[in-house]
């Protein structure tokens, strides 16, 4: 039994003789009593014979001035089960049996409600059902349809969500070209339904058949429709901006390139810094942010870094091609026709020398081509196509570093240009895309570090061959496992052949 605690509060002024000072008594009065309400009757009992010996119960939940605290489920006058849930199966029935149900509801102080409306339904005859056909409405055997079909897809999932109009267990099985994936099953009957299939391909169409059982293995309704997977999100950045120029006029610093090729290409940030080359788009003061191919800076100061990153329609960013404007006492203008030889730029603040050339792997990737950069050979790329510059992360120190790849032209009038290399978006690599170059020829091409924590630099160097024909340098890289699964292959046929030869010697 419950009891219920009221308290009554009395509060008292005493006030002395001499008004001096008062004095604040509270007393308090507690009346005990005891919990007498019983739920509500529970309500909409719906019974569902699912099979020759289940029916299944539902019914709307009750309400109790303290709290409803479980049901009593009634078969012929006798308690068969105590449940805190709105539905249950009652199982090991006979066939072809009728059954009168009812449920009361009870709290915690033991009061039972008045019982539910009876419910007689009879377990179903073994024979199975027939079809009836079909209406607009839903696909209908037996009675049952499957309708307000709603379908939810990301990229590898989705969850179907429909309604039956009895009490049904159901099956959603997936297919794709023909051939069935896997089936996902639910767990009791209901009327509302939700099932999620996991494990699927990103933009892919599948067809999903969803089937309703009354009786187990017996379909009492089916329906089929097709639903397409979410495309995978827009994580590849653009090719940075090629053949990036900057001038020095009486006005500012006049700088123009070109925008990559790429078809969702949107716009050009122009990020300027007087320290060091912005290593982000707001890295800086932003300048520029438009579609168009140039724009005047009219700050004027000895040293000037420019970085100008590329952007989509998906806000992907490019890793920066940058540019430096010197003080015009510090410019040496080039006077021979012969390629130039890359030097290391040192920032000023650096005060280690720069490090010999150092083994850090670079590799240069075009379509499914992929050589690595070095001095003993050169690398053959497509002209008339983007590449890509790139360091393994697992090469490159943890702490704070900038790489910088820079391009010399073949004509060393025209100058060169360099470009960030920034970390990929699974972070495997450090890399920079670099758009098709409009003349073909010998490109040398310097791959530099600042590593800020130690001051100090270092480079990787080497040749790149562009043509519009060109002869691939090396072929596409062999995963690391196919060499191992080769030599495991022939030690297993080594194997068995001298297995047998053993079995026949023995013989």
């Amino acid at each position: 039994m419950i009891r219920y605690v009221l308290s009554i509060c009395f509060c008292l002024l005493a006030t002395t003789a001499h008004a001096a000072e008062t004095r604040d008594t509270i007393i308090t009065q507690t009346i005990t009593g005891s919990d007498t309400t019983a739920p509500t009757a529970p309500a909409n009992l719906e019974t569902t014979p699912l099979s020759i010996s289940e029916i299944q119960l539902n019914w709307s939940a009750s309400t109790d001035n303290v709290g409803v605290t479980g049901y009593h489920v009634w078969r012929d006058g006798s308690q068969i089960a105590t449940t805190t849930l709105t539905t249950y199966l009652d199982t090991g029935l006979a066939t072809s049996t009728s059954y009168t149900y009812y449920v009361t509801a009870f709290d915690a102080a033991g009061n039972e409600s008045a019982s539910s409306s009876p419910a007689v339904v009879t377990t179903l005859d073994p024979t199975p059902p027939s079809a009836v056909g079909s209406s607009s409405g839903g696909y209908i055997t037996d009675g049952v349809t499957i309708d307000d079909v709603l379908v939810e897809a990301s990229t590898n999932q989705i969850v179907l969500t429909f309604t039956t109009n009895r009490y049904v267990s159901v099956a959603v099985s997936w297919e794709l070209d023909g051939f069935t994936l896997g089936t996902v099953r639910s767990l009791g009957a209901r009327k509302s339904h939700e099932v999620v299939i996991d494990g699927l391909a990103p933009n892919t169409e599948y067809t999903l058949t969803v089937s309703a059982f009354a009786i187990p293995r017996f379909i009492a309704g089916e329906r089929q429709l097709r639903a397409r997977t979410a495309v995978l999100p827009d994580t590849t950045p653009p090719a940075n901006v090629s053949n990036l120029q900057a001038v020095r006029t009486k006005d500012g610093v006049a700088l123009s390139w070109q925008n990559p090729g790429d078809p969702d290409f949107a716009r050009v940030r122009v990020v300027r810094s007087t320290r060091f080359y912005p290593l982000d788009s707001v890295d800086g003061w932003v300048i520029h942010d438009a579609s168009g191919e140039q724009v005047l800076d009219p700050f004027l100061a000895d040293t000037i870094y420019y970085t100008v990153f590329s952007i989509d329609t998906a806000g992907n960013i490019s890793s920066g091609a940058t540019i430096r404007i010197l003080d015009p006492d510090q410019e040496v203008a080039v006077e021979s026709d012969e390629p130039s030889t890359p030097e290391i730029v040192v920032p000023p603040e650096f005060t280690a020398p720069p490090k010999e050339v150092t083994a850090w792997p670079v590799f240069i990737a075009q379509g499914d081509w992929v050589s690595r950069l070095g001095t003993s050979s050169s690398v053959s790329l497509n002209a008339n196509m983007p590449f890509t510059v790139q360091i393994l992360a697992t090469a490159v120190p943890p702490h704070l570093k900038t790489i910088v790849a820079t391009l010399y032209h073949p004509d060393a009038t025209a100058g060169s240009w360099q470009f960030l290399l920034k970390r990929t978006a699974d972070g495997s690599a450090y890399a920079a895309t670099i758009g098709a170059l409009p003349v073909s020829g010998q490109y040398q091409l310097l791959v530099q570090w600042y590593d800020f924590a130690t001051k100090t630099t270092g480079a990787v160097g080497g040749v790149l061959r562009l043509s519009a024909n060109p002869t691939p340098t090396t072929p596409p890289p062999t995963p690391p496992y196919g060499r191992w699964a080769l030599i495991a292959l022939v030690a297993l046929l080594a194997v068995r052949i001298l297995h047998r030869r053993m079995r026949a010697g023995a013989v």
